[in-house]
């Protein structure tokens, strides 16, 4: 009886060391995990930032001189080249 008690309390001893490594293990990648999702959530919110700002200064600069998106929007004329009527003569040199 008592060999039998010994050796019951030696395999709960070591499932519950088995686990105790488990949960650091698990935890420690929780930590990780958590650190990368955050870099992932500050580099989102920089660019973000970012795009608002320059926004915000197409806006502002739209409003003060009104002629940004005349010059990123407007109408280009089109150059083509007309071809010309060559001789056959010039075209040889």
């Amino acid at each position: 009886m008592r060999i039998r008690l010994r050796v019951l309390r030696k395999q709960l001893d070591s499932r519950a060391a088995s686990s105790k490594a488990f949960i650091a293990e698990s935890a420690e990648e929780h930590f990780l995990k958590e650190g990368i999702m955050q870099m992932v959530i500050t580099f989102m919110a920089v660019v973000a930032g970012l795009i608002f700002s320059v926004a915000v200064a197409l806006l502002a600069e739209e409003f003060i001189f009104g002629q940004v998106f005349r010059l990123f929007f407007g109408r280009q004329a089109l150059r083509q080249t007309i071809p010309q009527a060559i001789p056959e003569t010039k075209q040889k040199r």
